[in-house]
């Protein structure tokens, strides 16, 4: 995929100006992928990728420690379900 010229002077500009949004983005990116994969190891066949994004999109704005809390805390009632 191009970019035209000045959809790369808007990037560049972006990056200048929020240099950490790109890192912030790759940490929530790493840690929402670490949560599934545990997500899917514990609950094996009963895991509902449905369920899980319900979850995930349900804390709504919140900070990524208690994002990580409120599933850690979905996973709980999940397997307690199960």
């Amino acid at each position: 995929m191009s970019l035209s010229a000045e959809a790369v002077a808007a990037e560049v500009d972006r990056y200048a100006a929020l240099p950490a949004q790109a890192l912030a983005y790759y940490l929530g990116l790493d840690t929402m992928r670490r949560l599934r994969a545990k997500a899917e190891r514990a609950l094996a066949d009963s895991f509902n990728l449905r369920r899980f994004h319900d979850a995930v999109i349900g804390a709504g704005p919140v900070t990524l420690p208690v994002w990580e809390e409120l599933l850690e805390s979905w996973l709980t009632r999940q397997q307690v379900a199960n």
